[in-house]
């Protein structure tokens, strides 16, 4: 998480042994460690790129240093602390897809990958959630600590936690393409890469051209439902629009580098650092949703919209198709990669009767989140 990785192994704790087995590589970063404070919160990074454990500063703009890992494809996924056990089902399931190396040797494909989850800094009050992040990055070493700026880690402040994650990903790598999806999402990876390669999503038909992938949804309307889990009260407000602009849905979206710099830059406080900090950075306004703002934000900037076949529900292998699907419980990721493992294809009948399900408790869970009832 520093910007100095190297490849280690490590022996995990027994608390974490069935998790990764006997050995794991990780990616070790060097710290400095000084009086009392907890190393985690040494670890945390702040907008700046630097370690802290205060309160955001003004932050400078995103700097990537010439000795940051490099990938094709960087894969970020947003989560909560207390989702231990999502990362780890995503971990044992399409996160095997990428060997330690960065390869996913099913996919017929010479890219490299890297799946990050990110999360809040925890309270430094908090020993408990502290140590287990601590553990957590010792074990597995994919795990980035975000600053929010003092916002609590909750859905509402997803907006936040997406970009701090963006300029997170600028600031320690250096990608081709990155791919956010959600701890729910299952990334079929060898039908996302060769769709990618399809798409010429790697290599654009001209440099210029800035990808923004997805599931495209239009013609959407703010849900005012004060009880609702995806209210939105602001757009209206806003800018007078009673639809919002097209924008890829949640469940997994691609960015262009330029368009992360653009997103991670429109936070407050920005400094160009070539003297021109008197004239200041404006910063994009934030929606409630944050698929919503990614696409709120992009309106007015040139790049090439791809439809790509991202599904909303968990139906990756009634319709194979479909490269990501959403809404997929830790069941239906073991069943699926136990199924590949044993016969090479995640589908099993075990898999789809799973999948039907699934499908049929989100759209109920769904229409209870509309309605405000949970």
């Amino acid at each position: 998480l520093g910007s100095r990785c190297e490849f280690h192994t490590v022996r995990p704790s027994s608390r974490f042994m069935a998790y990764s087995g006997a050995l794991v590589l990780t990616w070790a970063c060097c710290f400095s460690y000084a009086g009392s404070v907890s190393p985690l919160l040494r670890r945390a990074i702040d907008s700046k790129g630097e370690i802290s454990s205060g309160p955001a500063e003004p932050q400078t703009n995103v700097t990537n240093h010439p000795g940051n890992p490099v990938v094709d494809l960087l894969v970020i996924i947003p989560s909560s602390v207390k989702e231990l056990d999502k990362r780890v089902a995503v971990r044992h399931s399409w996160g095997k897809y990428i060997d330690s190396f960065g390869h996913c040797k099913r996919c017929n494909s010479s890219r490299t990958v890297k799946i990050l989850f990110g999360v809040a800094r925890p309270a430094e009050g908090d020993a408990g959630m502290v140590e287990q992040v601590e553990k957590e990055i010792e074990v597995f070493g994919d795990l980035a600590v975000l600053n929010l700026g003092g916002q609590a880690d909750h859905y509402r402040n997803l907006t936040t936690k997406v970009r701090s994650f963006l300029e997170y990903a600028l600031q320690h790598f250096r990608f081709g393409l990155l791919l956010k999806v959600d701890t729910d999402s299952f990334v079929f990876m060898d039908r996302f890469l060769s769709m990618a390669e399809q798409k010429k999503l790697f290599h654009p038909d001209t440099n210029s051209t800035n990808i923004y992938g997805g599931a495209f949804q239009s013609g959407a309307r703010p849900d005012e439902n004060p009880a609702g889990k995806w209210v939105d009260r602001t757009y209206r407000k806003l800018t007078g629009h009673e639809l919002f602009p097209k924008y890829a849905r949640g469940a997994g979206y691609v960015l262009s580098p330029p368009l992360c710099r653009y997103i991670a830059e429109g936070l407050p406080g920005r400094d160009s650092g070539d003297g021109d900090a008197w004239a200041g950075f404006p910063e994009l306004q934030p929606l409630p949703n944050e698929d919503v703002s990614v696409g709120f934000w992009l309106e007015p900037i040139v790049h090439a919209k791809v439809e790509l076949p991202i599904s909303h529900l968990p139906i990756g292998c009634r319709d194979r198709s479909q490269i990501i699907d959403h809404h997929v419980l830790s069941r239906l990721m073991a069943t699926r990669w136990k199924s590949l493992e044993e016969t090479g294809d995640p589908c099993s009948a075990a898999a789809v009767s799973e999948e039907t399900f699934e499908q049929v408790l989100t759209s109920k869970l769904d229409a209870l989140n509309y309605s405000g009832s949970i």
